[in-house]
């Protein structure tokens, strides 16, 4: 398995849905720079200084925002199952081990390592590029803190439900990967992320959608945090789970 894993991890590496996605890198580097020139398009209003994890949160935020990058993210995940079954390339793993339940384990861990490998390379970035900048050219919005003590519980859970959030969209991309084709893979992802992102808005039934326990994390006001975390964490590890359980059930069938 971790013969598969390794080469799905570097097969992802060298695709341009990973550069599409790595791209979110350039949100604080476009965002420092703009600050530190003084740019009119910049605005910071905010009555507290930024700290460097402050910094980070909110520029991966703002990429959370971006819809592209869920998209992106559903893309990987469709053209790593879904494209690989159309061409028939899938079978040289399945050729290398009889379980095909190691297959579709090994794909969903590797698009999942390289989630994380482009949110850490956002951090790395936005922290560089806070120091380097902000608190060197803008410290009427800056401080030299990393962190403040009052709010880091709550960066760091929107943080953590942001991740989770696009972990539960590449399971649920896996799952329908294994039942449509590209296209309407690609389809039924934008409808449903859109379809979680407007159902925060309805009374009762807003309680299904993680943006809508997102939505109140980064809302500093609402407390305690993790009265959202929690949910937000059951919620989509609950999605993952059945949708991982449906996706492998339909893959092992699957005519390939």
């Amino acid at each position: 398995m971790s013969g598969i894993m390794r080469a799905e991890f570097i097969k992802l590496m060298k695709r341009k849905d990973f550069y599409m996605l790595a791209s979110m890198v350039f949100l604080p580097i476009l965002y420092s720079v703009g600050a530190a020139a003084n740019s009119s398009v910049i605005t910071y209003q905010a009555e507290e200084l930024l700290t460097a994890f402050g910094f980070f949160s909110n520029m991966l935020l703002f990429a959370y925002m971006v819809f592209i990058y869920f998209i992106m993210s559903a893309i990987s995940a469709m053209r790593s199952l879904r494209g690989e079954m159309e061409n028939g390339s899938i079978k040289l793993y399945i050729q290398r081990t009889e379980k095909r339940k190691s297959v579709y384990f090994s794909k969903h861990m590797s698009l999942i390592t390289v989630l994380i490998a482009v949110f850490t390379l956002l951090f790395c970035v936005s922290i560089i590029c806070y120091y380097s900048f902000l608190v060197t050219m803008r410290k009427d919005i800056a401080s030299a803190s990393f962190c403040n003590s009052s709010h880091i519980a709550s960066e760091l859970a929107w943080v953590f439900a942001i991740l989770l959030f696009f972990v539960m969209m590449v399971f649920f991309s896996f799952m329908v990967s294994t039942f449509l084709k590209t296209g309407a893979t690609i389809g039924i992802n934008i409808l449903t992320l859109v379809f979680f992102m407007y159902l925060k808005e309805f009374p009762v039934v807003q309680y299904l959608s993680p943006a809508f326990y997102i939505g109140n994390l980064i809302d500093m006001s609402e407390a305690p945090v993790w009265n959202n975390f929690f949910p937000v964490l059951i919620l989509t590890l609950g999605v993952c789970i059945v949708t991982y359980y449906i996706g492998q059930r339909k893959f092992i069938r699957s005519d390939i």
